[in-house]
């Protein structure tokens, strides 16, 4: 009996130590969840606008306090139209120049839309203040340029760019490139063995940002995505009601999606987007 009782203690002991083991994960992730999610790339003002210089860009608006992002066009040019970029979760916008060239060849004026806390924009990052921050950038936008305006969003910037569809919204197109259903359904397929959808702060729940929305909408997945997997971008796909096309691209990633496509393949892309608006 002695010894029955010492390894059942033995036993109680181990199981005490892996639920406080699993209880110290749990608490990590939810303590560091913003920098497990938000990889910024910060620099100055001066640096962010040589850098723009250097690619052909220029701060937008150019004569504010707090710039928004990068315009590639002069205002001065006739366009089609405007295309808002939200990028991913890590870098910054100007990490995105490759939008410009090709948007740019279509006859739209691009503008690279940068986040607060990324670059040299001051602000926390964070779903509210991103999106807050992102309705001011289509308000602005549409002040300046008029439309029609469109949304671009990848991977992040998929849910960023969703939420800017709601309510009422200047928006006439979203194109979705690698994006998520909601960050909770996400998060719990890398994050399997926590119940994180219960102490997640951000939802960027891409599904009920679109479920109203009636302009077009283009989602873009890539089939070897291990980040996030192609079934999130399709049930995203399923939910959505207005008008919607599905491009699948094969054998890229997540990071590498753009080896797949080419001029042709963007001429596609927004003759569908911009159908509806001509």
């Amino acid at each position: 009996m002695m010894i029955l009782g010492l390894a059942l203690q033995r036993l109680l002991l181990i199981l005490l130590v892996i639920v406080l083991l699993y209880c110290a994960v749990a608490l990590f992730i939810y303590l560091r969840q913003d920098s497990l999610l938000y990889f910024p790339h910060s620099y100055s003002r001066a640096e962010a606008t040589e850098r723009a210089r250097t690619r052909g860009l220029k701060l937008w608006p150019a004569q504010a306090q707090d710039y928004y992002g990068f315009v590639d066009s002069p205002e001065t040019r006739e366009c089609k139209g405007t295309i808002l970029v939200f990028h991913g979760n890590a870098g910054s916008a100007l990490d995105r120049d490759y939008y410009c060239t090709q948007l740019d060849a279509l006859g739209y004026r691009t503008i690279l839309c940068e986040y607060p806390g990324y670059g040299a924009r001051p602000g926390t990052v964070g779903e509210a203040s991103l999106v807050a921050d992102a309705r001011r950038i289509v308000k602005a936008a549409h002040i300046q340029y008029g439309g029609p305006l469109y949304v671009l969003g990848e991977s992040l910037g998929c849910a960023v760019a969703a939420a800017l569809c709601s309510g009422e919204s200047p928006v006439r197109g979203c194109l979705l490139i690698t994006p998520w259903d909601s960050l909770s359904r996400i998060a719990q397929h890398h994050y399997w063995y926590l119940p994180v959808k219960y102490f997640l702060r951000d939802s960027f729940d891409s599904i009920v940002y679109l479920q109203a929305f009636n302009g077009s909408v283009g989602v873009v997945l890539a089939d070897q995505d291990r980040l996030i997997p192609c079934e999130h971008g399709e049930r995203l796909y399923k939910s959505i009601s207005c008008r919607k096309q599905l491009w699948q691209l094969p054998d890229v990633g997540h990071n590498n999606w753009m080896q797949a496509v080419d001029g042709l393949w963007w001429h596609e892309v927004w003759a569908f987007m911009s159908e509806s608006s001509e």
